[in-house]
Parts: C-alpha cells; structure tokens; sequence
C-alpha cells in the first residue's frame, strides 16, 4: 500500500530520487523497470511496468471506437516513456513531460494507495490543494461507509430512517422519504456552507441531493 507523500528532488539531467519508503515497497515486488507518463501534462505517473502491462491489456480488450479509450491512449503515450531504475534508486522523467509539468528541484511525491506514484511541481500542487477549497465537493467517497461498520464495528443496514427517527440527528435537513445514511458526524464533516456548489454522486431516488441542495440554498448548486 502507498501512503502518504515524500519530498524528493528533480536533478538537472531529469533523474527522480525515488523517496525512500515507496521504493522498499515497490523495489522488492517490482524490480526496476517503470512506465513513466501523464495524463494531462500536469503532474508525473509512475507505474512498475508488471502493473503498465495489465492496464495494456485491459485497454487491449477496450473498443478502440471508444473517443475516451482513444484519448486516454494518446495522453498516455504522447507523455510515456519506459524508464528504469538504476542502482542510486534515480528514475529518468523524459524532457517533454518534465518540461510540461515542470518538475525540477523539490517535488511532492504522493502514494495513491495502489498505483500510480504521482509526482507534482510541489508550488503548483500546494495551489491547487488551496483552490479545491473553492471547487465543487465530491461527496461519494465521505458517503461510501454507509454500507460499512458503524461505531461499534457492527455491519448498518441499509434500511431508511424517518426524519423523526434518524438516530437523533435534529440537525441534518429534513427530507422526507429518503434513505437516512447520514449520521450527525458525517453531515458535521460534509456540510456545504450556503452557495456551494456540490457534486452528488451517490446512487439512488435523488434524497441526498434534495438535502444538499436545501444546505446550499438557492445560490447554491
């Protein structure tokens, strides 16, 4: 698993200093040939090349009509580059990306729990952390333990709670006829402020965007 984040630096010929914790993890299962490329051009992926593989292959079995198959592959190997490790742990960001991305000197590198290692300019990721405060709230992920353990590591059931029954939540927005996966806590960490701008990806009737939206008012979207 890769946690976390590590500063690291860019040297002058391009070379990653691969931080020391993600390659104990990765040099013992992976060995030292990577696939190095983008998405965008805004920061650097980094993948060992046992993991490239099988993204080939299931991009392989995709339908090449497919306008987002298409895209993601010319993104991919426009900004890709093989790239191995050497003995000094360094890995090479070919110019064209390293220019577009621009990572040189100081760099966040950033564990995403499985795959890739992504690599910022560390200004330009600290700006973009700072603006997402701004940006419109994905809220699926802070609503995915509905279906998980509840405080006492008992599994919650899916059942829906009444607005006069909802486990004492006065305070969440009385919807009714909605699956109450809500919990006072999870509300306190979601709350929109009014005129927010908010994305509901949950699957469902639509309740929890009908309380989202009652949060966020009417300047609010």
């Amino acid at each position: 698993m890769l946690r976390g984040n590590s500063l690291a630096k860019v040297d002058e010929k391009g070379r990653l200093k691969l931080p020391a914790a993600f390659r104990a993890l990765l040099e013992p299962k992976f060995g030292s040939d990577y696939f190095v490329t983008s998405l965008r051009g805004e920061s650097v992926r980094i993948y060992p090349m046992d993991v490239w593989l099988r993204i080939e292959e299931r991009l392989g079995r995709a339908s090449s009509l497919n306008p987002s198959v298409m895209r993601f592959k010319n993104a991919v190997n426009y900004f890709g580059q093989s790239s191995p490790m050497d003995a000094q742990g360094r890995i090479l960001i070919h110019p064209l990306l390293r220019d577009r991305a621009d990572v040189r000197g100081e760099v966040v590198v950033l564990g995403q729990q499985d795959f890739p290692l992504e690599v910022w300019n560390r200004t330009v990721f600290e700006e973009r952390l700072h603006s997402q405060t701004r940006s419109p709230m994905l809220i699926s992920v802070l609503l995915s333990d509905a279906w998980g353990s509840d405080r006492r590591g008992e599994r919650t059931s899916c059942r829906p709670f009444p607005p006069s029954t909802a486990r004492g939540d006065a305070d969440l927005p009385a919807v009714p006829g909605i699956a109450r996966f809500f919990s006072r806590r999870r509300w306190s960490l979601l709350r929109p402020s009014p005129g927010a701008t908010v994305i509901d990806a949950t699957p469902g009737p639509g309740g929890h965007t009908e309380a989202l939206l009652e949060s966020v008012g009417p300047r609010g979207a």
